[in-house]
């Protein structure tokens, strides 16, 4: 797992997307932030909206993020 300096180096040079930018986060800070599936946004499991969508459960930010995959889906 790359350490904080080395994970800015690979940011810069486009190596990692924002949803490994969000686990690495969540793993350097010791947390269990959760990474948005619409907009790739990591944020903290309280504010957490999930839905179920062909047996699988999906993690939103925001009820907007939830409305906008649903409406992507379609």
């Amino acid at each position: 797992m790359p350490k904080v300096h080395e994970r800015e180096q690979l940011l810069e040079a486009d190596e990692i997307d924002p949803v490994e930018e969000g686990f690495l986060e969540g793993y350097e800070e010791e947390g269990t932030n959760a990474v948005c599936a619409e907009c790739g946004k990591p944020f903290a499991d309280e504010s957490l909206i999930e839905k179920e969508f062909d047996d699988e459960i999906v993690s939103f930010c925001s009820e907007k993020c939830l409305k906008k995959y649903e409406k992507r889906r379609k």
